[in-house]
C-alpha cells in the first residue's frame, strides 16, 4: 500500500471509530451490537486503492471500535455514577438547609419571664402586707355596695392621700385611721365602726389591686362624702368634681 493509500485507509478508520464511538454512547448496547454489524458490512465492501484484501484493515476497525465503545461504556457509567452521588449531596444539603434552627428551650422560657414580667405593671406605691389588707377592708367597708368603679375610686382617694408626703399620713394604714380623736378622717373606722364587722369580698380586693397598679378614675380627688348641703364644709371649703353613684369627690 503506498503512502497516500495508507493515509486514506487511517482516516477511513478514525471517522469510522468516531461514528461507533457516539452510537454507543446513546444507544443500548444491543444497537451497538448492531452498530458494529453495519461498520463491518461497511468495511468488507470498501477496499484499499493498491488491491491489497482488506482483511487485516478490517481486523484493524473492528479492534478499535471494540475499544472505543468500551472507553464510551466506562465513561458513561463513571458519568452516572457522579450523577447519582452529586443527588445524594444535594438531597441532604437541602433537609440540612430546610430544617428550622431552634434555640433552646430553657433560653426560650427564660425570655419568655422575661416578656412577661417587663409587661406587669409596676405599683403605684410601696406598701406592706399590712397596709394591702388595711385597704381592702376600709374600701369593702366604705364602698362595698358600689359598682367596681365606686370601689376603685375610694382606693384612689387613699393614694393620692399617701402620695402628699404626710399630710395625711405616711402610709396606707396611717391615712386609714388617722384622726384628732374626735374626728375620724373614714367614719367606719370608729371605734365599733363598720371596718370591723366586714370581710373584703372577691370583687373589692380586684379593684384594690388595679389602683395599686395605677388605674385611677378620681381626677386627684383626697375627699368623698355620702351626703352633703351647699352650706357644708365639703362644699365651702372644698372643689367639687364629680358624683360617682352615691359618692361625691373634692380636692
Amino acid at each position: 500500500m503506498d503512502y497516500i493509500g495508507k493515509i486514506k485507509t487511517i482516516a477511513s478508520g478514525a471517522v469510522i471509530a468516531m461514528v461507533a464511538c457516539v452510537a454507543v454512547t446513546l444507544t443500548s448496547s444491543d444497537k451497538a451490537v448492531t452498530g458494529t454489524q453495519n461498520v463491518t458490512t461497511v468495511t468488507e465492501e470498501t477496499s484499499s486503492d493498491d488491491g491489497s484484501a482488506p482483511g487485516s484493515y478490517l481486523s484493524n476497525v473492528n479492534t478499535n471500535f471494540v475499544q472505543s465503545a468500551t472507553i464510551a461504556f466506562d465513561c458513561k457509567d463513571e458519568t452516572e455514577k457522579e450523577t447519582q452521588i452529586l443527588a445524594e449531596v444535594e438531597t441532604k444539603e437541602e433537609v440540612v438547609v430546610g430544617q428550622p434552627e431552634t434555640e433552646p428551650e430553657t433560653e426560650v422560657q427564660t425570655e419568655k419571664q422575661e416578656v412577661e414580667e417587663s409587661t406587669e405593671p409596676e405599683f403605684v406605691l410601696d406598701f406592706s402586707e399590712e397596709d394591702y389588707k388595711v385597704l381592702c377592708t376600709i374600701v369593702e367597708a366604705e364602698a362595698g355596695d358600689q359598682d367596681a368603679k365606686g370601689r376603685i375610686l375610694v382606693a384612689n382617694v387613699i393614694i393620692n392621700r399617701v402620695k402628699k408626703e404626710g399630710k395625711f399620713g405616711n402610709t396606707i394604714k396611717e391615712v386609714v385611721f388617722a384622726n384628732n380623736g374626735k374626728t375620724y378622717q373614714f367614719s367606719p373606722t370608729k371605734p365599733g365602726g363598720r371596718y370591723y364587722k366586714v370581710t373584703a369580698d372577691e370583687l373589692t380586693i380586684e379593684c384594690v389591686d388595679r389602683a395599686l397598679r395605677g388605674e385611677d378614675y378620681s381626677e386627684g380627688a383626697l375627699y368623698f362624702c355620702m351626703k352633703t348641703s351647699p352650706n357644708s364644709w365639703f362644699n365651702t371649703s372644698l372643689q367639687f368634681l364629680f358624683k360617682h353613684q352615691d359618692h361625691y369627690f373634692y380636692k
